[in-house]
């Protein structure tokens, strides 16, 4: 027997989001995605997205996240199932034709499963937070995006699925250690200071899927490298340099 080290990030929803693009059969992108267009024209292909919706995919639970195109813009937040009616053809026409009207970005959430099927991963010793955002400006996109630390600090902790130690080492410590990036995820003199200071009382996750693009409440102070981003639980106006604020890109040695 041979020990495999290995780690796996973790998002605190069930529920997923993707492409709906990534649901077209893979002969779809035989010849590149510039053939893909017009391959979903391809009547082959339309029933063999009929065939998924009908046989796999619950359309009721599948909400349109975003659209880049202003003319489908209304059906963010809708259900697939409510498009396909609304189109009134078969499921596999109906969706071919969304992703040709929006050049084959079309992102989804698939509501699927209770959350709490999740925490058996939470409370592995190798999970890694990561919130796998896509994140959409004026779309109803995943919550994950905005509230997965929050529920991890939150919720979780609260319901004793993980201590505050060991939900703070998933998210910074063991993450830096892993990715090798060295002087950041504990607190240290000569490190850079990335920190949170949160009100335990007043602190609670306030984001949905219906309203997910709203943030936490009762986090007081935010440090990155050192510089204030949140004081006195108000976001400070970006510097007028053209860095902004004072994040920085990270190199990591796997």
């Amino acid at each position: 027997m041979q020990d495999v080290d290995f780690t796996f990030d973790v998002y605190p929803y069930l529920p997923g989001s993707s492409m709906l693009n990534y649901l077209a059969p893979y002969r779809v992108y035989e010849h590149g995605p510039v053939q893909a267009l017009h391959a979903l024209r391809s009547r082959r292909v339309r029933d063999s997205l009929s065939f998924l919706a009908e046989s796999r995919l619950d359309l009721a639970c599948t909400r349109i996240a975003w659209v880049p195109g202003k003319a489908n813009s209304h059906w963010q937040g809708s259900s697939l199932q409510e498009y396909v009616d609304a189109a009134s053809s078969s499921p596999g026409d109906a969706l071919c034709d969304f992703l040709i009207e929006e050049n084959l970005a079309v992102l989804l959430i698939f509501h699927r499963g209770e959350d709490h099927l999740v925490e058996d991963f939470l409370r592995h010793p190798a999970f890694i937070l990561g919130t796998d955002g896509i994140y959409q400006e004026g779309g109803h996109v995943h919550p994950r995006q905005f509230g997965s630390t929050t529920r991890i600090l939150d919720s979780l902790v609260s319901r004793q699925t993980l201590t505050l130690a060991e939900a703070v080492h998933a998210m910074s410590g063991r993450a830096a250690a892993r990715f090798g990036i060295r002087d950041r995820g504990t607190l240290a003199e000569g490190k850079f200071a990335d920190m949170a200071l949160i009100d335990p009382v007043r602190f609670k996750e306030r984001n949905s899927f219906r309203n997910p693009a709203v943030l936490a409440e009762g986090v007081d102070y935010l440090w990155v490298n050192g510089a204030a981003v949140i004081s006195e639980g108000k976001l400070m106006q970006a510097p007028s340099d053209p860095c902004g604020y004072p994040g920085r890109s990270l190199k990591f040695n796997a």
